[in-house]
């Protein structure tokens, strides 16, 4: 038997994105771990497979001691990464030390993310049955390590067998009660959306970026070898840079992205088995120009953001012109900190849910029965919740 999924949000959706938003300004994001709860709960409930719907099981305060647990241990370690800094005056033992504590984050990171991703699969019900994941998280944190080394080598143009190897983990690491999943994707599968956006977008930034090192003081190869000196070498030259031509280029990037996104989980969803139920996805028509057409709102509220920001920091009757500069980066901050919510609120809302949307309604399940039937998962859950990956990924940013 063939049934197809379909995903339509429930009805005060805008009204928990709004509350969400204004209680994680109010707590300074510390209710972000409640509100994504609320919101996973949310989607969940929309997805149905046939008549029966997902049904997610976590709480915020799983989500809320993982992150402390992962706090008092990554933040001691990084205040030392930080006065080594201060009393350091060697800068070649200093970039050493910056690029192995950054390249120790990525690391901690991904690890992070696989446990995330467990521990979501493990709240996820369908018909009493429950999702889960085993694998390690450090072979994950490996293999993702060595893509990236290859990623900077060959300009990006691994991306498609990083996704198929990073992919085929995951999901043959994947149960769904006593049945584990198969992935048949191939690399060659989305060699074609991937050059298409590396030909429009992330190839002219990576020999923008390479032409940069190159004219950086005459030296090619420190800057290489220390990534602050990159961004040094970016704030240099920011105030030379229009900064609206910065804002059609984050749209642009972000467009790009969104379009191979949408191709992968086409990939994703069109390879996947579990047990003797066999996945199937054509993504609808149309797709790339309603994309084009989703993003306007978000690019709007971003470019008005940022005029607020010049007109508030450059023109002198804005209200942060006569500042010091540290009161003006701190009223920076905090106008760009509102941006941020409002931005992510606006980009699930009008962008991201849309797209699983549509996604999601053009996939079929066949032989959706034998799911049904399956014996409940014997893995251990988790006990909390997705620490290490949320301020992992913070703090590399």
């Amino acid at each position: 038997m063939r049934v197809r999924l379909s995903f339509q949000p429930e009805a005060g959706l805008d009204r928990l994105l709004l509350r969400n938003a204004l209680l994680e300004l109010a707590t300074l994001r510390l209710y972000r771990f409640w509100a994504r709860t609320d919101l996973r709960r949310h989607l969940w409930a929309s997805l149905k497979v046939g008549d029966d719907a997902l049904e997610y099981t976590g709480h915020g305060y799983e989500l809320f001691l993982g992150f402390a647990i992962a706090f008092t241990v990554f933040i001691p370690l990084a205040s030392l990464v930080g006065n080594f800094f201060v009393v350091n005056t060697d800068a070649v033992l200093a970039t050493l030390v910056f690029n192995g504590w950054w390249l120790t984050t990525m690391f901690l990171t991904a690890a992070g993310r696989y446990s995330a991703r467990g521990y979501q699969l493990s709240r996820t019900l369908w018909r009493g049955i429950c999702a889960g994941q085993d694998g390690s998280r450090w072979a994950y944190a490996s293999r993702y390590m060595i893509w990236s080394a290859v990623f900077c080598v060959t300009a990006g143009l691994s991306v498609p067998w990083a996704c198929e190897d990073l992919a085929r983990y995951r999901v043959r690491h994947t149960i769904w009660g006593n049945r584990r999943a198969q992935f048949h994707g191939r690399a060659n599968q989305l060699i074609r959306p991937w050059l298409r956006v590396w030909a429009v977008c992330f190839g002219p930034l990576y020999g923008l970026c390479l032409w940069q090192i190159w004219q950086a003081d005459g030296n090619a190869a420190a800057p290489i070898w220390g990534i602050a000196n990159l961004f040094d070498l970016i704030n240099q030259r920011c105030d030379s840079m229009n900064l609206y031509g910065v804002g059609v280029a984050l749209f642009w990037v972000c467009l790009t992205w969104l379009y191979f996104y949408a191709a992968w989980l086409e990939w994703l969803l069109d390879q996947l088995d579990i047990g003797p139920s066999q996945f199937s996805c054509r993504s609808p028509t149309g797709l790339f120009r309603r994309l084009f057409q989703r993003m306007i709102l978000p690019a709007f509220f971003g470019f008005a953001a940022l005029t607020l920001l010049m007109h508030a920091n450059l023109h002198e009757n804005g209200p942060f012109y006569r500042l010091d500069y540290v009161e003006s980066v701190w009223a920076c901050l905090a106008v760009a900190f509102i941006a941020a919510i409002g931005m992510g609120a606006i980009w699930y809302r009008f962008v991201v849910i849309p797209l699983w949307q549509e996604m999601i309604a053009s996939t079929t399940v066949d032989n959706v029965e034998a799911v049904a039937r399956t014996m409940q998962s014997r893995l251990p859950r988790p006990r909390f919740g997705e620490g290490l990956w949320d301020i992992g990924h913070a703090h590399l940013f």
